[in-house]
């Protein structure tokens, strides 16, 4: 959890940092970026065994029913997310007064912790999309 915590509190930073460019509840950017970065290399993963190793069973054809049976399937992890940056009191307790004292007030200080959150990001959201692109000309 200390990792996912760590995310939270970047991303949550970030967002506080831009906050004319993004609108919104700055914790809920952060908890829906966390849910993007985990369903996204899911999603790759599930394909990648689809073509490789066995046939699984595809999602419909209508998009719409895909995305709702993807929004179904992340439900867990959005909802724990939720209750854990809304409603845990020790955490939540003095404006994240847990992840201040544990990280500081601005997570960019520390230049290899942002490093890696940037790496993941990058590798969590951009390059899985490359992956089944270049796939899908090798395989033509």
């Amino acid at each position: 959890m200390k990792y996912i915590d760590y995310l939270f509190w970047s991303y949550y930073c970030f967002f506080n940092r831009h906050s004319k460019v993004y609108f919104g509840d700055n914790r809920w950017q952060a908890i829906c970026t966390i849910c993007a970065t985990v369903v996204v290399p899911l999603g790759v993963f599930y394909a990648l065994l689809d073509i490789f190793v066995i046939n699984l069973p595809a999602l419909p054809k209508d998009r719409y029913l895909s995305l709702l049976i993807i929004g179904l399937l992340s439900l867990p992890l959005l909802l724990f997310l939720n209750h854990r940056y809304y409603h845990n009191k020790t955490i939540i307790r003095g404006n994240f007064r847990l992840f201040k004292d544990r990280w500081g007030e601005d997570p960019r200080t520390n230049k290899k912790g942002r490093m890696a959150v940037i790496i993941y990001t990058i590798c969590t959201l951009i390059l899985p999309w490359f992956g089944p692109v270049i796939l899908h000309f090798i395989c033509k």
